[in-house]
């Protein structure tokens, strides 16, 4: 996993606006900016085509989602590896699946999907949590991070409103998890009482409070209306 300058400083300048409000660049600062983004993708676009050129060529096969793609490869029973307790302390290997899921993220930050590129995190998050790649990038990127979180789902301090529907029949990585937060939720009345409750992480918790409010699960009145 490689770490995007481009996206860092698009970052820095699409969330701008949630360390600095009111203040508007002038029309000769947002020519360079864009000079700036212009420039940037150009380069990291060629590096990702030099990049493509070296890298051994695959077969030629139809494209598929990841998830189909791996549903296909099933190993005889003679040849399956050995079933191995997973320690939860230790770190979990980067793999091709999470590199795929990461490079969805920096494309959707690239066009200005911030709410999509949020999703793809929150994907990310349930199967590579615990990569040192993953760490890395969050270290690097959280407080811009939950600085759109808090512009999409509005100030923090704000009420939350959790309707008694309940998760249902929603698939979540880790169910147990989720439905210990949703009545987490209802009991703390705010975003900002839930970030200071939850033994999750920021971002896994903003992140599942992204899902909610997006599912109608989470209700805040200050919200962004979630893009379909």
């Amino acid at each position: 996993m490689q770490l995007d300058l481009a996206l860092f400083l698009r970052l820095s300048r699409s969330l701008e606006a949630t360390e600095s409000v009111g203040l508007v660049p002038s029309d000769e600062q947002q020519d360079v900016l864009k000079s700036l983004d212009r420039l940037f993708l150009t380069v990291s676009e060629r590096m990702e085509l030099l990049r493509t050129q070296d890298a051994p060529q695959p077969s030629a096969l139809p494209e598929m989602p990841v998830a189909e793609l791996e549903s296909t490869k099933e190993l005889p029973e003679e040849v399956a590896p050995p079933v191995v307790p997973e320690d939860e302390d230790a770190p979990q290997v980067w793999t091709e699946r999470h590199d795929r899921l990461y490079e969805d993220i920096l494309w959707l930050f690239r066009v200005g999907d911030n709410e999509g590129a949020l999703v793809s995190l929150g994907r990310l998050l349930d199967v590579a949590e615990k990569t040192p790649e993953l760490q890395r990038f969050l270290d690097i990127n959280e407080p811009k991070l939950i600085g759109l979180y808090e512009r999409l789902l509005g100030a923090f301090d704000q009420p939350v409103k959790v309707p008694e529907t309940g998760i249902g029949d929603r698939y979540f990585w880790n169910l147990q998890e989720a439905q210990a937060l949703l009545r987490m939720g209802r009991d703390a009345g705010s975003m900002a009482a839930l970030l200071e409750r939850s033994v999750l992480t920021r971002i896994k918790t903003l992140s599942l409070a992204h899902r909610f409010h997006r599912e109608g699960l989470f209700e805040f009145q200050q919200a962004l209306k979630p893009s379909n």
